[in-house]
């Protein structure tokens, strides 16, 4: 069970290659780097566990300008499940 303030984020290899070092010549950008979890950490802490559908929506939005969402090296796939405060106030 997730707690109020938790959120399970799920993704596919994909997201991994994503976010591609620009250091790296271009047969290598599709190796998996460190990046995205410089990104994930970044929109976590941006969001602080809040507005989580706006936090999905920017990482699309980083996605995008990367490769662009149809140009990606792999697929990118993820699910974001986190509880609902809302339905929690209800319960109680």
């Amino acid at each position: 069970m997730l707690a109020d303030d938790e959120t399970l984020l799920v993704f596919t290899d994909g997201l991994e290659c994503a976010f591609p070092d620009p250091t790296l010549a271009p047969e290598q950008m599709r190796k998996a780097s460190r990046r995205y979890v410089d990104q994930l950490t970044r929109l976590a802490r941006a969001h602080h566990g809040e507005d989580l559908p706006r936090m999905i929506m920017e990482l699309g939005a980083a996605l995008d300008a990367q490769a662009g969402s149809l140009h990606q090296a792999d697929d990118v796939t993820t699910l974001a499940i986190s509880p609902t405060r809302q339905a929690a106030k209800k319960a109680a």
